[in-house]
Parts: C-alpha cells; sequence; structure tokens
C-alpha cells in the first residue's frame, strides 16, 4: 500500500512525502520520496501518480516503486488541478496564467488538447474537474465573483458543450455516477446532491438530501466532499463526517 502525505515546506508551499508500505512500517527503510509540488492526483487504478512542480512541468510515478515513468513537458503557467480519467489512459491539468484545461495520453506522452476558454475571466476559479464514465467529456466546476457555473467540454476537440449555472452555495468537488455528472450544494440543516447528464442540455435534477449535524456549518463549503460507492464523506471543525 502506497500513502501521499501532505506537508508543507518553505513559504507555505505543498510538500509531499510518498510512503510505501502498511502504516505500522514507515520508518526509514520504507521507499519515501518528498517533491516541492503544486498539485498531485492518484490514478483510478492506483497504479500511477501524477505530481506537478512550480515549474510547471508533470511527472508520472509508478505508485508501487515510485520510479518515474514519463515527464509530460514544461508548459506556461502553474498547474492547479491533475484529474485522471476513469481508465487512467487520460490525465487533465488545469494551468493558471494562461487559464487552459490541458489533456495528455499517457500511453504516448503526447499532449490530445489544450483548451483555452473563450469565456474565461481573471474573475473565475476552477474547484474541481470530472472525467465522464467515457473519457471523451469533463465537467468543471468554475467560481465567478461568489456565483458557481458547470461547464462542459469535448476533450479531444476541446469543443465547450454546455454550462449549467448553480444558484446555491456549492460543495468544491463535483464527480461522476454513472452517465451524471453530480455536485452538492449545502442548506440549513441539510446537504443536496444534484445531477446533469455530460451531454444534457436540461437543468440539474435533485437526487437526494441528507440531513447534516451542527446546522451547516460554513466550512463544509470550504472542504472537500469525497463519494465513495453510496457514501459521501466530508470534513466539518476537525471530524470527519460520512
Amino acid at each position: 500500500m502506497s500513502m501521499v502525505r501532505k506537508l508543507y515546506g518553505p513559504y507555505a508551499n505543498p510538500l509531499t512525502r510518498i510512503v510505501r508500505g502498511l502504516p505500522d512500517s514507515w520508518n526509514p527503510a520504507v521507499a519515501t520520496m518528498e517533491y516541492l509540488y503544486t498539485a498531485a492526483a492518484w490514478s483510478p487504478c492506483g497504479r500511477f501518480i501524477a505530481i506537478s512542480n512550480h515549474k510547471s512541468r508533470t511527472e508520472i510515478l509508478d505508485a508501487a516503486t515510485l520510479k518515474r515513468l514519463n515527464i509530460l513537458g514544461f508548459l506556461e503557467g502553474r498547474t492547479r488541478k491533475l484529474v485522471f480519467s476513469p481508465d487512467a489512459r487520460l490525465l487533465m491539468s488545469f494551468n493558471v496564467r494562461p487559464d487552459r484545461f490541458i489533456s495528455w495520453d499517457l500511453q504516448t506522452g503526447v499532449l490530445v488538447s489544450a483548451i483555452s476558454p473563450k469565456q474565461w475571466d481573471d474573475h473565475e476559479e476552477c474547484h474541481s474537474i470530472t472525467y465522464s464514465t467515457c473519457g471523451t467529456i469533463f465537467g468543471a466546476l468554475i467560481r465567478r465573483l461568489g456565483t458557481f457555473i458547470i461547464r462542459t467540454y469535448n476533450v479531444h476537440s476541446g469543443t465547450h458543450t454546455h454550462t449549467h449555472p448553480v444558484e446555491e452555495e456549492v460543495v468544491r468537488n463535483i464527480w461522476t455516477r454513472g452517465e451524471c455528472l453530480r455536485f452538492a450544494v449545502v442548506k440549513s440543516g441539510s446537504i443536496t446532491t444534484w445531477e446533469v447528464g455530460f451531454a444534457s442540455r436540461n437543468a440539474p435534477t435533485e437526487v437526494e438530501s441528507l440531513p447534516l449535524p451542527n446546522n451547516s456549518p460554513y466550512d463544509l463549503y470550504k472542504n472537500s466532499l469525497r463519494p465513495v460507492l453510496s457514501r459521501l464523506a466530508f470534513t466539518d471543525s476537525g471530524r470527519i463526517l460520512v
């Protein structure tokens, strides 16, 4: 088993320590690696780790040996997000200045697409990215001047397909379930899951609403929500809620 631990180095930059082995065997003899990074991701199959550094170079590591498998080149702008496709054949990065979504083929190391949204402006932030199950479309959660929108794009052509505005405050992670993109919003006392088809022009529809303790503390908006099978997990005031 491998694990990525997020530490903090000089100037509050994230420093990753990758450790191999079971938790009770983490000692100086276990393989470790320290890396000053701006973004990191673990592939769904568990075989690869992608890490980007402050020089905007993305490296692919073997998750079992920590051996470098490939370098995906140097790109203009700092990488803020890294996401693997469901089959781990593609890697999506989001780079700022200029703001663009960049997709790589991991088998060949070839650049698949570099999407620079025409409607993007300096007030927009990308909080989360998720691929469709087939890996041909991706969705991005965008925050602009306090409001949220979800945009979908064709991975290979770079075409913007749909935009879905969201009126409520959205938890910062979006995810894929079946053929749909899902997201969650927090209201007083509850968290509600919504979904929309990746290729759908229709408005998102409500899936379910779950009760929350403590009358929905504000930090739920800012913390990561992790869907695992039929469960949702997120942090709240130093606790993990499932």
